[in-house]
This record gives structure tokens, sequence and C-alpha cells, in this order.
């Protein structure tokens, strides 16, 4: 059921005012130089979940789509910089520490299905308890395993956790085709394997194969990225990008006309891609697009002076966020019948970021690392006893 709007486009100018305060309350000065941080790729989660949360209320749960415009416009973009964040970091984590498969599923899977798990089961009860609303036994167990078919936004349980199938049959091929001397060839493998899928388009996932072929790109990308900066003796190491990254820095600050004139240029080309989605196009023209778009945010934020500690945020609990957000706005809302729909979505956000941090919690203390801890420790004492 959408929600009318008396004046979406003043509701939307009172929003942006608000958001742009809180983030310009919550910059800092950058203090660590390396090419890409955590506090940066952190930043770039957060900034890519709120800019799915806009483009779901905005074009889902209200019925004019001009409430958060131009916020709600980049929700592509925002996927796309999920998963090339995702294979960068994957690529970095797995170099450093040389993970094999099982230790990768361990630990990977278990981070990703725990939290996922949680959220499904209470929404699943909120739905019998609260709407009297039941699903096919099929239903519920392919939802489990992590399988959605569909993503029917206002019919699925959660419609997009699309996502959540299309990132774990990238984990699941990620560690069998992984080589840290032969990256290209990794990536290469990843695109390969969705690109197929999508060309194959097998009948159940054909609902939801136009978003797996819209995206299929970027984690590669990702995987390319990390493969550069931790290949041995690469001319283009992560240190020697960094002190050119932050070079530039220094150079953007000789002047402000120079920084202003940068940061113009990029904005410019996020506002132009973003604004002219092809969305008449081919699917290539489309996820060409949405790509550029994502590589003038990245630039953007490698080169930046500052940090944001909002958007760090936001990042750091992320997923969680994407788990709970469209049920919540969807089908419990409460903020957006009682009250003017800037001051509602403002509300919302803090909301959910508590959530998120609640959802962490509990999910870590139902995971198996979490549960069997205290055993390891007391089996370890009594060894050292002995």
């Amino acid at each position: 059921m959408t929600i009318s709007i008396v004046d979406p486009a003043g509701a939307t100018s009172i929003f942006i005012a608000l958001l742009l305060l809180a983030l310009l309350l919550s910059v800092r000065r950058r203090t660590n130089q390396e090419l890409f941080p955590l506090s940066v790729t952190q930043e770039l989660k957060g900034l890519a979940v709120l800019f799915i949360v806009f483009a779901h209320v905005g074009y889902g749960l209200v019925a004019d789509n001009r409430f958060l415009f131009p916020l709600s416009i980049f929700a592509g973009a925002g996927v796309d910089l999920f998963l090339f964040l995702s294979g960068y970091g994957l690529v970095m984590s797995v170099s450093r520490r040389g993970q094999g498969a099982g230790e990768f599923y361990r630990t990977r899977l278990s981070k990703l299905y725990a939290p996922f798990w949680v959220s499904l089961t209470a929404f699943f009860a909120l739905d019998y308890l609260l709407l009297d609303k039941a699903y096919a036994w099929s239903y519920v167990v392919s939802s489990y395993a992590g399988l959605f078919t569909s993503a029917v936004m206002f019919r699925d349980l959660n419609s997009p956790l699309w996502y959540f199938t299309f990132i774990i049959l990238i984990y699941l091929l990620f560690p069998l085709v992984f080589s840290k001397r032969r990256m290209w060839l990794s990536a290469l493998a990843i695109y390969a394997a969705c690109h197929a899928l999508v060309r194959l388009n097998p009948a159940f996932l054909e609902p939801v194969i136009y978003f797996y072929s819209l995206h299929d790109l970027a984690f590669p990308l990702g995987m390319v990225l990390g493969g550069i900066l931790t290949a041995p003796r690469n001319p283009f190491a992560a240190a020697r990008l960094g002190r050119w990254a932050a070079g530039l820095r220094r150079r953007a600050r000789l002047t402000q006309a120079l920084r202003g004139l940068f940061m113009l240029g990029l904005l410019s080309v996020i506002a132009y891609t973003g604004t002219h989605a092809g969305l008449d196009q081919s699917v290539f023209v489309r996820q060409l697009i949405s790509l550029t778009t994502m590589a003038a945010i990245l630039l953007l934020f490698l080169l930046k002076p500052t940090e944001n500690r909002l958007l760090h945020w936001f990042g750091l609990y992320s997923y969680e966020i994407y788990l709970l957000h469209w049920p919540l706005l969807s089908r419990y809302d409460v903020l957006f019948k009682m009250l003017p729909a800037w001051l509602a979505l403002a509300l919302y956000l803090p909301l959910l970021l508590g959530l998120g941090m609640l959802l962490r919690q509990m999910a870590g203390v139902l995971s198996q690392d979490r549960l069997l801890s205290p055993l390891a420790r007391v089996m370890k004492l009594q060894r050292s006893g002995r």
C-alpha cells in the first residue's frame, strides 16, 4: 500500500536539509593516508545502503516519486558499490590471511547467514502474529536456504533479498577460482559464471535474472582492484598508490578553487549519470552508466580530505540495515502514516541504525563462533593445567 504525500518537493527539500546538516556535523579531518582505508570503505557502504533505502521509499513506498528525488535515483550505483566493495574486500582479506575453501565457507557464510536467519525468523513470526499472514512451507524452506526467486515489493517476505541469493552464489564460487597470482583470471571466472547464468536464464530465476544482468560486473571489478593492490612487486602497490593519493589531496588543499572545481566535476558526472540512467537502453548501457556513477563516487571518496562518522556508522551496519529496512517500512510502518514524510524518514534512519546494531548483537550471540568460544577457552585451560 503506497502512501500519499501532499507536497513531495517541499518534504524532500526539508529532508535533504536535515540530512546535509547531519552529515556536516559528523565531518572529521582524514587521518589515514592509505589508498582505501577501512574508514573509507565503511563510508561507501553507508552511502550505498542509504541510496537503496531512499530508492525503495521514493519508488516503492510513496505514491509520488518526486519525494526524495534526486536521492532516490542511485539504487543501481548503491548495489554496484556493495558488490564492488565485497569483491575488493574479499581479495584483500584472503590474500593476507591465505584462507582455504573450508575456512572461507565457515567464516564468510556464517557472517552472511547468521543475521539473515535472525531477521528472516523475526519477519515470518511478525507476519503471522500481526498480519495473520502465513507462507507456504516450500517458500519458508527455500527462504532459509537463501534462495529468492522473485522480488515483488508488496508480496514477498522481503523483496530486496534477491541480492542475498546473488551474493551467496558468488561466495560459493569465489574460493574455488581464487588465485592470488592469477587474479585477472579469477575475476574473469566469476564474471563468466555470472554472465553464463544470466544467458541461461533458468526458469526458476527468471523473475530476478534482470537484476543479476545489471550487476554482474561490479564484483569482478572489485576483485581486479584488490588483485592490483596486493600483487607482489607491483608498481601499483597499495602503499605507493596511497602516497600518490595523499599527494593529490595535499595539492588539492593548495587552493580552494582547485579543490572546488575537482569536486564539482565529479559531482557533475554523478548527477548526469544518475539522471540519465538509460532506462530505455540495453542492459549493457544501463550497467555501464551505473558503473560510471560508482567509479565517480569511488574517486570522490578516494581523494576527499575528510571522513564522515555518520556514513561510517551506517556502513558498519549496512548489511543489517539492508536486511531490515523494506519489511519495516512497507508492512509495519506507523511513522509515515502519522507524521510528515520528511520527519518520518528522518526518524526511521536512526531507528534502522539502532535495529541494525541489535541484529548484529543477536546474530553474534547465536553464531557458532560465539557459542563455542567459552567451551574452547575452558578446554584450553584444562589442557594448560595438565
